[in-house]
């Protein structure tokens, strides 16, 4: 997924097709596939589903902000959005979303990841802004060092047990 909607789909990494969107004039920033689902996410609050990567939908998310990352939770059956403004949504089905507002803070949260080993969601973003939730709903905020650095992504390795973070900062 990428700038002016695109969206490419490959059976094989090598020979690559353009699928149409119905977000010609929006960047989309990520996409996941759980659930027998694909689930794009970008500019203005944009949330595209398809199952098969060729026919999207549009979803109602109930924010207009930048949505920069999305991760899913087998043992929670929860889908997290992230993006600006500190805005995060849920959503048990890919379709109906809920925003959940941890503190009131300017920040871009840009990246989310999912530990099943520690049953625990984290986020990066703007600031040195590290956001974590066991469930989804509750959220406790704090930051990662140097805290006036903007952090992009994290992920999560079950078999190292171990997160990565990169940012302006290197890696972490």
């Amino acid at each position: 997924v990428g700038q002016t909607g695109t969206i490419l789909t490959s059976p094989d990494g090598e020979n690559w097709t353009s699928q149409t969107s119905s977000v010609s004039n929006i960047v989309l920033r990520n996409v996941c596939y759980e659930k027998s689902m694909f689930i794009a996410v970008g500019d203005s609050g944009t949330i595209l589903t398809s199952p098969d990567g060729e026919n999207w939908t549009s979803q109602t998310s109930g924010v207009d902000v930048s949505l920069n990352d999305i991760t899913y939770s087998e043992k929670l059956d929860l889908f997290v959005a992230v993006g600006n403004t500190i805005t995060i949504l849920t959503s048990k089905n890919g379709t109906n979303w809920t925003k959940i507002q941890p503190a009131q803070m300017n920040v871009t949260l840009k990246g989310v990841t999912y530990s099943e080993k520690l049953g625990l969601f984290v986020v990066v973003g703007s600031s040195g802004t590290l956001i974590k939730s066991n469930n989804g709903v509750n959220w406790t905020v704090t930051t990662l060092s140097p805290n006036n650095k903007s952090y992009n992504q994290i992920t999560y390795s079950e078999k190292l047990g171990s997160f990565v973070v990169v940012g302006e900062s290197g890696i972490i």
